[in-house]
């Protein structure tokens, strides 16, 4: 995996419209038929990521066995569970 540079939440959340590189651990999740709700935590701050069913089937089966506390991480546009779960953002 390529070097990336990592961005707190505190941080990513006062950049409007651009793509940032963000680790932590699930704080909540929220499932529903449609979407699953991934609440990312890190020492700074908490962010919500969404996952929808229409738009990427795989990713949402996947997301849906996200527990509390998983270690994630993210490049842009995908959080990477460690256990190799893909969520698209």
């Amino acid at each position: 995996m390529k070097d990336l540079k990592y961005t707190t939440i505190e941080e990513s959340l006062k950049q409007e419209d651009s793509n940032v590189n963000l680790r932590g651990w699930v704080y909540r999740e929220r499932k529903s038929n449609k979407f699953v709700f991934i609440v990312l935590r890190d020492e700074s701050d908490i962010i919500q990521c969404v996952i929808s069913k229409a738009k990427s089937p795989e990713i949402f089966e996947k997301a849906e066995k996200l527990t509390i506390e998983s270690s994630c991480f993210n490049d842009s546009s995908m959080v990477v569970y460690f256990k190799s779960f893909i969520f698209e953002l």
